[in-house]
């Protein structure tokens, strides 16, 4: 009895003696910032000197140093505040499409707003005509600046920007989002870049344009024609495995002489032009209506196919935008004039790269007879539906997952 007294009395000391120990540490740490790798330590050196009858006690240091070995690496994972200020409309494919975040208006809609968390890293973003110099946190450290690049007005616009970046004394990290030039004329930009003796880290930047190295400059899919307001299409509006009326569609300008011509003689001529939703005009038009937007989306949501003929450059709004509503893109394989890589992966790099299931077309007057043998297997067309849809979900999420990660190796390491 007397000697289950000693050591009950043992294991009572010892019990003391560990609690005083966290009990100096805490104290310590508050003062001196001793860091939990030193207390786990002591919790080693206490657990090799307790009696080996004190299994309990042994048990209880095992998971005590356990929980700070999770916390220290938890609290070694600090969140990084970055802002996104979007001067250019494909900042709502970034934000919305990319990243999933929501937005929110004040001050009348001059001003649109959101935040978004994934990991360590917070996001606030802005865009609007209220989103100027003076009027964004001045005080931001990090920053993601979205940009048109696309004619002279607009590279003079977004040089405003970037000149005045300087003024923001605390910016320590900046990437940029470019909507490119669509003939690839982008070396403007290369005095802003850190490589050229200028502030930003790291570049993301539309179409197939020569300077991307994967280094320091990244492509960017063109996305949505965001300033034309298309939508985040949900789930339910997508018919998967419900048949269409139309075989394809094409809605858009037709130049004289050009391939959109050749086109719509080829489907004419073919008698296939009842069975695709056509909609032309002979001049562009920057806007749509409400109106001509609901004919757009229906026309997408009820045809197998859409017909994307060549424009300024071969990447188009029309890819995107049939992908997210399940309509197989038919694309014109050819590279438009300008400086854009021909190479053997171009035109659409990006997409090429990544196995876009796209159906690629040199000639419109083949088109006939490709539309009649995807038409004849209504099965095979589902097929092609359902990975269409499921290819571009896991694009999206894939282009996520980049931008986070150049973010995380140019940015903050």
């Amino acid at each position: 009895m007397k000697c289950s007294l000693t050591i009950f009395g043992g294991i009572i000391i010892l019990v003391y003696c560990f609690f005083s120990l966290y009990s100096l540490y805490a104290l310590y740490d508050q003062r001196y910032g001793e860091t939990d790798k030193d207390l786990k330590q002591n919790l080693l050196s206490l657990k090799k000197t307790a009696s080996p009858r004190s299994k309990l006690f042994g048990k209880r240091i095992n998971r005590i140093s356990n929980n700070f070995s999770s916390r220290n690496e938890t609290s070694s994972i600090r969140t990084k505040n970055v802002e996104i200020w979007g001067k250019a409309a494909i900042s709502l494919y970034l934000w919305e499409h990319i990243l999933k975040g929501e937005l929110e208006s004040e001050l009348g809609g001059l001003s649109t707003y959101g935040t978004f968390t994934q990991d360590e890293l917070k996001f606030q973003f802005r865009t609007g005509p209220g989103v100027v110099q003076s009027t964004v946190p001045q005080d931001v450290e990090n920053l993601v600046l979205v940009l048109n690049g696309r004619t002279q007005e607009k590279i003079d616009f977004a040089r405003s920007w970037l000149d005045y970046l300087p003024h923001y004394s605390n910016l320590k990290n900046i990437a940029v989002v470019l909507l490119g030039n669509e003939q690839c004329n982008n070396e403007w930009i290369l005095q802003y870049l850190t490589t050229h003796g200028g502030l930003v880290k790291a570049l993301f930047i539309t179409y197939d344009t020569q300077i991307v190295d994967d280094d320091n400059i990244f492509q960017w899919p063109l996305g949505v024609a965001t300033y034309r307001g298309f939508p985040v299409v949900q789930d339910e509006a997508i018919r998967i495995n419900i048949s269409r009326p139309y075989i394809c569609n094409f809605l858009g300008t037709i130049y004289p002489g050009s391939s959109r011509e050749k086109l719509i003689n080829s489907l004419e001529g073919a008698g296939l032009d009842d069975k695709c939703f056509i909609k032309t005009r002979t001049s562009w038009e920057p806007l749509e209506s409400k109106e001509s937007l609901d004919v757009y989306k229906r026309a997408l949501a009820t045809s197998d196919f859409t017909l994307n003929p060549v424009g300024v450059n071969t990447e188009c709004y029309r890819l995107y935008e049939a992908m997210s509503y399940g309509s197989i893109p038919i694309v014109e394989d050819a590279v438009t004039e300008g400086e854009c890589d021909r190479n053997g992966n171009s035109p659409l790099r990006l997409l090429r790269k990544m196995n876009a299931p796209f159906i690629y077309i040199k000639d419109w007057n083949q088109l006939p007879d490709i539309l009649k043998n995807l038409d004849a297997n209504a099965n095979d067309v589902v097929q092609k539906r359902q990975e269409i849809v499921k290819w571009y979900r896991w694009f999206k999420q894939e282009t996520n997952q980049h931008f986070l990660s150049v973010l995380r190796d140019r940015l903050f390491k």
